[in-house]
């Protein structure tokens, strides 16, 4: 298990946040023409820690998480731009300021996640979606 698998399985299982995406919770890469609003989550770093007799255990991974709707409105009352806020809330709801475990048996201990920065842009290719990125540092370590 990774740290970016964990954010993946703690979003997949939090239901502010599949009640929006369904399961299109993707790693690394969304599929080819996606059904909007979906989730693709990366690892940016993991670096490891060490003291003088080796690792120290504690990993201290920045993780992506970004969140695509469609910039066309499905209807008169739809705002694009408030569906991307109601997703990125949903996210930073799960993850910001979290602690959890991940697998059975337990795997992974998330003993803190924490957003580090967040930015929203808009890509005009002819997908025309909306993206909010936010980093985020998670803390683990294995079981």
């Amino acid at each position: 298990m990774t740290p970016e698998l964990a954010v993946c399985e703690r979003l997949a299982a939090t239901t502010a946040v599949t009640a929006i995406v369904l399961q299109r919770i993707y790693e690394i890469v969304l599929p080819e023409s996606p059904t909007l609003p979906a989730i693709r989550v990366q690892l940016i770093s993991d670096p490891v820690g060490y003291h003088l007799r080796g690792p120290d255990g504690a990993h201290r991974s920045r993780v992506q998480v970004d969140a695509y709707v469609s910039e066309r409105a499905v209807s008169v009352s739809d705002d694009p731009g408030a569906n991307l806020n109601a997703l990125a809330k949903a996210i930073d709801d799960c993850l910001s300021g979290k602690v959890f475990t991940v697998g059975s048996p337990v795997e992974i201990r998330v003993t803190g996640v924490f957003r580090q920065n967040r930015s929203k842009l808009r890509e005009p290719d002819e997908l025309r979606y909306l993206r909010v990125m936010q980093d985020y540092f998670v803390w683990w370590k294995t079981a």
